[in-house]
């Protein structure tokens, strides 16, 4: 009964919210938002049992589709919906919490981060963006404590859903940012993906050459290491992007670094021979790679600068 009362009176705040004139849009935001946590606690400290999903995870499913079905609503009457979005992202935040296991926890909440951040940058909602980048960095987190043991895994899958995220919002962001401060967040992103992707290779790597000498692991990674500073820098080349191109030779200097305070004190005199000749031969394709692109670079005519009238005839 006391839970039907809360519920009731959170309902009529709801209504009253959208019937009001829009000048009371700030005072029925924090009533709104207030109202909803109260719910929440009271589902919570009357319902919440331990072992499993119970009666609370229906109820918050129900605030859940509300919400969503009155942002729709709002959308489609061209009308700005953002603390109903914002409210409805919440909701269905702690109904994954309740339903999913916790190894799949992390990548539930990043896929729904991430849509979050898409439908805010797309309706330009400033308080579904900070709500769904507060999710985002709580799910990505989560990822980045996952540890690696089997390929084929729910931790796999979170990385790459990691990964390919940072890349997607890097592309949307590029398209849809308008202010001037916004402009590094694009680059950001993509410096904490090629990051990130060192160390899921490691994660992988560690884990397909776990029945292997000692020797051999250090050798593989090292290779791969150098296998992805070239093709970081090639893409680089390609697309004409001196930061990118600057990102691969930092991988490749991160590389020799690992090679001589990590691998070299431990492994054998072969090793040790075949780890140098393939970065002198890294060292090579890369120097020849950039040589190569600015070789290609055509250079500018020599005459008058542009916008220069012509001189008139003698």
């Amino acid at each position: 009964v006391f839970l039907g009362a809360v519920f009731l009176q959170h309902a009529l705040l709801l209504v009253l919210s959208l019937v009001r004139p829009h000048r009371h849009r700030v005072d029925e935001t924090v009533s709104l938002m207030t109202g909803f946590g109260l719910v929440v606690l009271w589902i919570y400290a009357l319902y919440n049992q331990a072992g499993g999903p119970g009666p609370e995870s229906m109820m918050l499913i129900i605030w859940a589709v509300i919400y969503s079905l009155i942002a729709l609503w709002r959308v489609m009457s061209a009308r700005l919906p953002h603390e109903y979005m914002a409210i409805a992202t919440c909701a269905w935040l702690l109904w994954l919490v309740e339903i999913v296991s916790r190894e799949a926890l992390p990548l539930s909440v990043l896929i729904e981060a991430s849509l979050g951040l898409g439908l805010g940058i797309l309706l330009r909602s400033r308080m579904q963006q900070l709500t769904s980048a507060i999710l985002y960095l709580f799910g990505g987190l989560g990822i980045l404590q996952l540890i690696i043991h089997e390929i084929l895994s729910i931790e796999t899958l979170s990385w790459i859903a990691l990964l390919a995220s940072l890349a997607g919002l890097s592309a949307v962001l590029r398209r849809h940012i308008a202010e001037e401060w916004q402009r590094k967040v694009p680059d950001i992103l993509m410096w904490s993906a090629a990051l990130l992707s060192i160390v899921f290779l490691t994660e992988v790597t560690s884990v397909l050459t776990r029945n292997l000498s000692f020797d051999l692991q250090h050798l593989i990674l090292s290779a791969e290491y150098a296998l992805y500073a070239i093709i970081v820098i090639i893409y680089g080349v390609m697309v004409r992007k001196s930061m990118v191109r600057l990102a691969g030779l930092i991988v490749l200097l991160i590389t020799l670094l690992k090679v001589i305070f990590f691998d070299l004190p431990g492994v054998s005199l072969a090793v040790r021979a075949i780890l140098f000749i393939g970065l002198g031969v890294a060292g090579i394709a890369v120097s020849r790679i950039l040589y190569k692109r600015k070789g290609a670079d055509p250079e500018a005519p020599p005459g008058p600068p542009a916008g220069t009238p012509p001189l008139p005839p003698e």
